[in-house]
C-alpha cells in the first residue's frame, strides 16, 4: 500500500495523444536502441488520480467534494479500454546533430478495441495491420501501436519500431511518488542544444539589462558586473547536472500538496564539490528561531565551497563600488552624513565578505503576530561583528544631533548570553494610522552584537522574542538538523492579526477556518546522495481556505459562503 497518494488527472491519458501531436515535430525515423531518453514524463494511474482529486476537492470544500464525486463517475466513461491501475508516460529523445526531439508516448491498456472506440468520438481512426493512424481535428496524424499491455504513440510510425515491452519499469518509482513528474537528463541533450539554450538565456538577460539601463543606469551597471558570474553559474548548472526531477503530488497521510525539485550532480563536477562542502556545515546555532506559534520562521545553514566563496566576494566588491557611487551622487546628504553612511555600508559589506570567506552561512529568523502585536527577530553568524557595531555607534553620534525627540537611541541597553543590545525607539507619526495599528505609537529596533554573531529585531516588544529565540537555540544547538534550509509561513496567525488591524470580518472567519491546523506553507531543502531535494509544500487547510475564499467571491452576487 502506498504511503504517498498522488493527485492525478484522468484526462491526461487521452491528452497525451494531443500532446504527442504537438510535441512530435521531427520528420526523422528512430530506433530506441541507439539513444537513451533525455526526458521521461510519468503520469500515475487513473484510479489513484480520481481518489486524489476527490481528496483535494473535499479538502477545499464540501461542495467541491461532491462535484468531484460526480466527476469520478463521469470519468469512467472516457477511460474504457485503459488499464486504470497502471501508469502512463512519455519519452523524449535527441539524435546528435538535431535540436528537435523524438517523442514517444505510452498508455496502459486492457482492451485496444474499447480504447479505439472511445478515441473515435473525437478523432478519425485508420486501422492498419500493425499501426493505427489517429487523425484529430487539427490534422496532425498520430501513429499508435500495441506492444504487450501498452499502446505507444508517435508522429512517425518508424519511431515505434523498437519500444520497451514494459515501460512501466522505467517510470515505476516516479509514478509511485508523484502524480505527474518529469525526469530530465541534461547530459543526454546534444551539446549544441545546451549551448543554444545558454545563448538564449544570455540574450534575454542582455535585453533586460538594456531595458534596465534606460530606467536605472546605476542598477544596470551592478547587474552587468555580476552578469559574467551569473552566466558561469548557469553554465555549471546545465553542464554539471546529471539528473533533474520535477514532480507534483498530494499526500493524504500528511494532508498536504507538494512540489519537488531533485537535482543530482555529475560525480567529480564542481556542483558535486559544492554539495559535498555544504553537507559539512553541521547543525545550526539558530534553530531556536523555529518557534511554535510564530507566523513565519526560517533557518538555514550551509558550508560554502571555495569556488562559491570567490564568486560571492567578487559580487560583494562590485556592490561596494556601486554603493560608493550612489552615496557620492546623493546631493541631499551632508559631508558628515555621507561619511558615516559610507562607513556603515563599508563595514556591513566587509563583515559579509569576511563571513563568506570563513566558509559558513548560518541564520535564523521569525515573526510573531499575536495579541495585536507584531515582532520580528533574526540572528546571523558573522565574522568580526565588532566592526559593524563601531560603525553603528558612529552613525548614532551624527544622527542623534540632527533628529528631534521622535527618535531615541539607547546604546548598550542590555545584554543576554554574551550579546550586547543597542536600542533605537522611533515614534510613529499620527498620520501613519496603519503603522500605528501594527506597532502602536512607537516601534523599537534592537541590534545585538556577539563575538561571532549579529542579531536584529523590531516591533512592539522585539527584545523579548529575540531572547526567547536565543535561549531556545542554546538549548537545541547540539541537536542534528534535518533540513539545512526551511522557510515556514503560518496563515492562521497572519489572518488573525490582519483582521484585528483592518477590522475585516472575512479575515477573522478565514483565520477561524485554519485554527484546527493545516495552515502552513513551507519551502525546505535536504541533502541526498550527490545532490539536493527541495520541496514546496501546502497543507490542505490552505486549500480549504482557498475554497472558502472562492465561495465567498462567488457569493458576492448572491448566497455568500459557509465556513
Amino acid at each position: 500500500m502506498k504511503s504517498v497518494i498522488q493527485v492525478r488527472f484522468p484526462a491526461v491519458f487521452f491528452g497525451l495523444l494531443i500532446a504527442a501531436a504537438a510535441l512530435m515535430v521531427t520528420e526523422r525515423g528512430f530506433c530506441q536502441s541507439a539513444p537513451e531518453p533525455a526526458i521521461i514524463i510519468s503520469i500515475a494511474n487513473i484510479d489513484e488520480q480520481l481518489d486524489d482529486i476527490e481528496y483535494l476537492a473535499g479538502a477545499a470544500s464540501e461542495e467541491m467534494g461532491q462535484m468531484s464525486g460526480l466527476l469520478k463517475m463521469q470519468a469512467r466513461g472516457f477511460t474504457r479500454g485503459i488499464d486504470t491501475t497502471k501508469s502512463a508516460g512519455m519519452m523524449m529523445y535527441f539524435n546528435e546533430g538535431s535540436p528537435e526531439p523524438i517523442t514517444v508516448a505510452f498508455v496502459p491498456i486492457e482492451n485496444m478495441d474499447d480504447m479505439l472506440d472511445t478515441i473515435a468520438g473525437f478523432a478519425e481512426i485508420d486501422e492498419g495491420d500493425d499501426i493505427v493512424t489517429i487523425i484529430p481535428d487539427n490534422g496532425q496524424e498520430i501513429s499508435m501501436k500495441q506492444v504487450g499491455n501498452y499502446a505507444f504513440m508517435s508522429d512517425q510510425p518508424g519511431n515505434l519500431e523498437d519500444v520497451p515491452k514494459d515501460p512501466g519499469k522505467m517510470i515505476g518509482e516516479m509514478a509511485e511518488q508523484y502524480n505527474i513528474a518529469a525526469t530530465i537528463y541534461p547530459q543526454r541533450v546534444p551539446e549544441a542544444l545546451r549551448e543554444m539554450m545558454l545563448g538564449l538565456i544570455e540574450q534575454g538577460a542582455e535585453q533586460n539589462m538594456q531595458m534596465l539601463d534606460e530606467l536605472d543606469p546605476l542598477q544596470a551597471e551592478i547587474q552587468e558586473q555580476n552578469f559574467e558570474i551569473q552566466m558561469e553559474q548557469m553554465e555549471n548548472l546545465i553542464n554539471d547536472t546529471e539528473e533533474l526531477v520535477l514532480g507534483m503530488a498530494a499526500d493524504q497521510k500528511a494532508k498536504a500538496l507538494y512540489f519537488d525539485m531533485v537535482m543530482t550532480a555529475k560525480p567529480g563536477s564542481e556542483m558535486a564539490e559544492q554539495v559535498s562542502a555544504a553537507k559539512k556545515a553541521g547543525p545550526s546555532r539558530f534553530s531556536g528561531f523555529l518557534m511554535d506559534g510564530a507566523a513565519m520562521t526560517a533557518n538555514m545553514t550551509s558550508q560554502i565551497a571555495p569556488g562559491q566563496q570567490e564568486q560571492s566576494v567578487t559580487m560583494m566588491k562590485a556592490m561596494q563600488e556601486q554603493v560608493q557611487e550612489t552615496l557620492d551622487a546623493n546631493p541631499n546628504m551632508t559631508d558628515a552624513q555621507a561619511q558615516v553612511a559610507e562607513e556603515l555600508a563599508e563595514s556591513l559589506l566587509d563583515v559579509i565578505m569576511k563571513t563568506v570567506e570563513d566558509g559558513r552561512l548560518d541564520m535564523g529568523a521569525m515573526m510573531m503576530m499575536n495579541d495585536g502585536k507584531m515582532n520580528f527577530a533574526m540572528g546571523v553568524e558573522a565574522a568580526n561583528p565588532k566592526k559593524l557595531e563601531d560603525a553603528v555607534k558612529d552613525v548614532v553620534k551624527v544622527v542623534e544631533k540632527e533628529v528631534g525627540d521622535e527618535i531615541q537611541f539607547n546604546l548598550n541597553a542590555g545584554s543576554h548570553r554574551g550579546t550586547t543590545f543597542h536600542e533605537i525607539m522611533v515614534d510613529i507619526p499620527s498620520s501613519e494610522e496603519e503603522a500605528r495599528q501594527m506597532f502602536g505609537n512607537q516601534i523599537t529596533i534592537v541590534i545585538g552584537v556577539a563575538k561571532d554573531a549579529v542579531y536584529f529585531a523590531l516591533g512592539n516588544e522585539p527584545e523579548d522574542i529575540l531572547k526567547q529565540a536565543m535561549d531556545k537555540s542554546a538549548e537545541s544547538s547540539d541537536s542534528q538538523q534535518n533540513m539545512p534550509m526551511q522557510v515556514n509561513f503560518y496563515l492562521a496567525p497572519i489572518l488573525k492579526f490582519l483582521s484585528g488591524i483592518q477590522g475585516m470580518e472575512m479575515m477573522e472567519m478565514m483565520s477561524d477556518t485554519l485554527q484546527s491546523g493545516g495552515d502552513r506553507i513551507q519551502l525546505h531543502s535536504e541533502f541526498i546522495e550527490n545532490g539536493t531535494k527541495s520541496r514546496f509544500e501546502i497543507q490542505d487547510g490552505v486549500l480549504q481556505l482557498l475554497g472558502a475564499a472562492g465561495g465567498m467571491m462567488g457569493g458576492m452576487g448572491g448566497g455568500g459562503a459557509d465556513f
